[in-house]
């Protein structure tokens, strides 16, 4: 190589070095500064990627141990009571076996059957008074007896479960799917409070079932409207490509023309159907039902109203159904069973009624931009009456209550969703009620009954047991899952300290060797001109 001063080639050579050690160096102070060895997408666009999924699965993973927590405190407080509920019966079987003993007169029996009493009560209180976080425990659930306006299990979708909280009485409801945004909508259509809530079901069946894919046999999702106070399930008959709407089938023919106006954005529930969404009772159900028995017109599998589509090549009408009233573009309501009036007049609508115990109630409107006839031959339109329509008529408390616990990180029904059900320990659901030691026979009596009322409480206390003992294995195994996937998860992203340590101090040493170097590579023109000097 020539000794010149015009390409001072070895300088070149020592800032490339310098600037690549200087690099490096900055790299592993970051790493050191930060703790992770991935701080930026452009190192290793993948172990970041991986890294941060599994950073949220240990996210999840922690709440649900916190849940698993939070149950068993549940658990044990609704087991302490019944503990308290079973020492309670026992004291009322001994006074039931004092009582029935012959040396003891109807007097003495009345003061023992005074306590009797008042530990009855007692078991009412503790059974009102046992709560969680404001949930009951152990006073029962609300009872729903369901009614459907059409097959919901055609739907895919299985007998909803009610918030009592929420649903206080009866209550009606309609639920929609639209396909292209694949959101399940609840609607209470009785005029109750939070009347719609509508939910992307899109991340739920995609864990479940796989990004676009249907569930399979045997898979399920839970939804829950918190706001209309419903929970339903989707199984395997649920197509998440089909929609679930309001739409109406014209099969006219070619004499009868209507031109309906185009879905609105964003479409949850499409045009031209309007469905009521007030004052719609559980006697519409009911009315639908009875429709169905009455009638070939009306389907309970489908929910559609097939009627005849009447024209005379001028006026068109819908045709009469039994159970069905019409009124034309804001008209009066027109009579039971009877046509309609004439359908071609502006601003083009017309209203279904259905006649129900209690008189007529509007179920949903038909809008069309224009009709028209060019002859006589008559056609039928098929119209969404009871679409996704159900009623849930409130007949008591008293029930089992049903609680989920999330104890997984998604919303798997059997997977992720442990159901623990708790019966109600009253006096009334454990028999007591009618229960006296005032008499000889009313304790020979009594003391069988306690037996049966005891046998039921310890059955529940090993219920709980069972399920405490199940969450306690739960804990566990969520405990296994946040250690493994936080170690794979430091293994992707976490920096290795000794060996950043050990890089620093070499790229130090490079750095400090570089520029020395380059120091020296620099004076080496000044060499050359003191030859020329000389």
């Amino acid at each position: 190589m020539p000794v010149s001063i015009v390409s001072n080639s070895a300088s070149l050579i020592a800032q490339n070095s310098l600037r690549a050690s200087n690099t490096r160096m900055g790299e592993t102070m970051s790493k050191l500064s930060s703790g992770e060895r991935v701080f930026s997408a452009a190192e290793d666009a993948a172990a970041l990627g991986v890294g941060a999924g599994m950073k949220v699965e240990v996210a999840a993973l922690r709440s649900a141990m916190l849940n698993t927590s939070t149950a068993s405190s549940l658990l044990q407080v609704a087991e302490g009571a019944l503990a308290q509920v079973t020492d309670i019966l026992q004291r009322m079987k001994t006074l039931a076996s004092q009582a029935s003993s012959g040396q003891y007169s109807d007097v003495e029996r009345n003061m023992v059957d005074a306590e009797f009493t008042k530990l009855r009560d007692e078991i009412d209180r503790i059974a009102a008074d046992t709560s969680f976080g404001g949930q009951d425990l152990l006073s029962g659930d609300a009872l729903y007896d369901v009614d459907y306006g059409h097959s919901i299990q055609a739907d895919g979708i299985s007998s909803p479960e009610f918030n009592s909280a929420v649903v206080t009485s009866d209550a009606t409801f309609r639920y929609t799917y639209d396909s292209n945004t694949e959101e399940l909508t609840m609607t209470r259509i009785d005029g109750g409070a939070a009347q719609t809530q509508t939910i992307d079901i899109t991340a739920l069946l995609d864990v479940t079932a796989g990004v676009g894919q249907n569930l399979t046999a045997g898979e399920e999702v839970l939804v829950q409207f918190s706001g209309p106070g419903v929970s339903i399930t989707l199984d395997d008959a649920f197509d998440r490509t089909s929609d679930i709407m309001g739409t109406v089938t014209d099969n006219s023919g070619a004499d009868i023309a209507f031109t309906f106006p185009a879905p609105v954005a964003p479409a949850v529930i499409s045009e031209p159907v309007t469905f009521a969404t007030t004052s719609v009772t559980d006697e519409t159900v009911d009315a639908l039902i009875a429709l169905d028995a009455s009638a070939t017109e009306y389907s309970l599998a489908s929910g559609m109203l097939t009627v005849d589509v009447q024209t005379d090549g001028a006026a068109v009408t819908l045709g009469g159904v039994a159970g069905v009233r019409y009124a034309v573009n804001g008209g009066a309501v027109g009579a039971d069973g009877a046509d309609s009036a004439d359908l071609v007049s502006a601003p083009g609508y017309f209203d279904v009624y259905l006649t129900t115990a209690s008189g007529t109630e509007n179920i949903l409107r038909v809008s069309f931009d224009s009709l028209t006839t060019s002859g006589t031959t008559d056609g039928t339109m098929d119209i969404p009456l009871g679409r996704g329509m159900f009623d849930a008529d409130y007949t008591a408390s008293g029930g089992d209550l049903s609680l989920e616990f999330m104890v997984g990180t998604s919303a798997t029904a059997n997977e992720d969703l442990l159901t623990v059900t708790l019966s109600p320990t009253t006096a009334s659901v454990l028999g007591l009620t009618t229960l006296s030691v005032g008499t000889m026979t009313g304790a020979e009596t009594t003391m069988g009954a306690i037996d049966t009322a005891i046998v039921t409480v310890n059955t529940m206390r090993a219920e709980i047991g069972a399920n405490q003992s199940r969450l306690e294995f739960v804990a566990l195994k969520l405990g296994t899952d946040i250690e493994n996937t936080e170690n794979a998860r430091s293994a992707l992203l976490d920096a290795d300290i000794p060996d950043e340590i050990a890089n620093l101090a070499t790229d130090q040493a490079l750095v400090e060797m570089g520029l020395a170097m380059l120091t020296r590579v620099n004076q080496q023109p000044e060499r050359i001109l003191q030859l020329l000097e000389g």
